[in-house]
């Protein structure tokens, strides 16, 4: 007899059940993966996705930390998302230019992009995702043309787990939207992870609060 053959007479002789097993319905989920500390939780989380994270205690330091920030001192090309920070020239004198995003402009001419500032809407502290819509950033592109991306949460906005994020998350008035959880990255070439592979080469996230 062929292992054909032999499988598929043990699944004949198989013995079913006319009814499945009552089973517990198990409830909400968004009590599943409660952290003691969420806002710690989540800046742990990240970190291991390969992210950097840096805390304010308001918006005033918030933008005097980026400007002093060498990826903002490096820049060429700008683009400043976060309506709640403004900047000043770098004060190492070389000239930077600033792009402005409107809906209808073309998502290649994001392709020089440097650095990018954005608002973060929430972040998940199970995996140290962090949500954003088009709400707040008109041209998704943006996200992965970016060799460089800082996004700001503040800290009343991180919840534990996935099932408590997507119970935030209405598509009535928004048509995109994503969860940025780390820079880009991949392990399918011989299992090497490689960070910033097909898209920002570095994220980091700045909790306000």
């Amino acid at each position: 007899m062929s292992s054909r053959d032999s499988i598929l007479q043990a699944l004949r002789s198989a013995q079913h059940s006319s009814q499945a097993p009552e089973v517990e319905h198990p409830g909400s989920f968004e009590q599943a993966h409660l952290f003691d500390d969420p806002v710690e939780q989540f800046l742990e989380s990240v970190k291991v996705v390969a992210g950097t994270t840096v805390t304010c205690a308001d918006w005033k330091e918030c933008a005097q930390h980026i400007e002093n920030h060498e990826l903002f001192q490096e820049a060429k090309v700008l683009c400043n998302l976060e309506p709640k920070l403004s900047f000043s020239a770098p004060n190492n004198g070389t000239d930077q230019e600033w792009v402005e995003m409107h809906e209808k402009d073309d998502p290649h001419s994001f392709e020089k992009v440097d650095l990018c500032i954005m608002n973060g809407q929430f972040g998940v502290a199970e995996n140290g995702a962090i949500w954003i819509d088009n709400r707040f950033v008109a041209q998704q592109a943006i996200l992965f043309l970016t060799q460089h991306l800082m996004l700001t949460v503040q800290r009343q906005e991180i919840v534990q787990n996935l099932h408590q994020a997507y119970s935030r998350l209405s598509f009535d008035s928004i048509y995109y939207g994503c969860f940025i959880s780390g820079p880009s990255k991949t392990a399918d070439i011989e299992q090497s992870l490689v960070i910033g592979a097909h898209g920002p080469r570095s994220l980091t996230v700045y909790l306000i609060g």
